[in-house]
């Protein structure tokens, strides 16, 4: 039996909000609440719920040439966070964000909810960080 999602969608600034309704069968609800079942329990996760303790300094001078200090998380930390990772990054799994990502895409025809999921498939590919990331040397 066919299964309804409704979300409310608005403008950054809150206005002009307009609800849509997606509709999803048997097997991509199950997915859609694996999906949301394993997003929580990665929102448990220390590394995700108060932030992930990194720093990158990198320094160079002549004479010296190119100076990395990085501080990350243990290694334990790390491995707990991958674990929880692995529903939404491994392509055989049916929670594969790509997956979900096409499966919301597919029940609308919404461009905001469209867009919203060209954003975050920007963010969780990495383009956004690249975008804004820019490495360079000081004068």
């Amino acid at each position: 039996m066919p299964k309804t999602a409704k979300i409310k969608t608005a403008n950054e600034d809150g206005s002009n909000d307009e609800v849509v309704e997606m509709v999803f069968d048997d097997k991509d609800w199950e997915i859609l609440e694996d999906f949301a079942k394993y997003a929580a329990e990665m929102e448990s996760n220390p590394l995700i719920r108060d932030g992930i303790p990194v720093s990158l300094n990198e320094t160079w001078t002549a004479g010296e040439g190119l100076k990395v200090e990085a501080k990350i998380p243990l290694d334990e930390q790390i491995d707990a966070m991958l674990m929880k990772l692995r529903p939404f990054l491994l392509e055989n799994e049916s929670t594969n964000f790509d997956k979900v990502k096409n499966l919301i895409g597919k029940a609308t025809s919404n461009e905001r909810v469209r867009q919203h999921l060209k954003a975050l498939d920007s963010f969780y590919s990495g383009a956004h960080m690249q975008s804004i990331f820019v490495a360079g040397a000081k004068a």
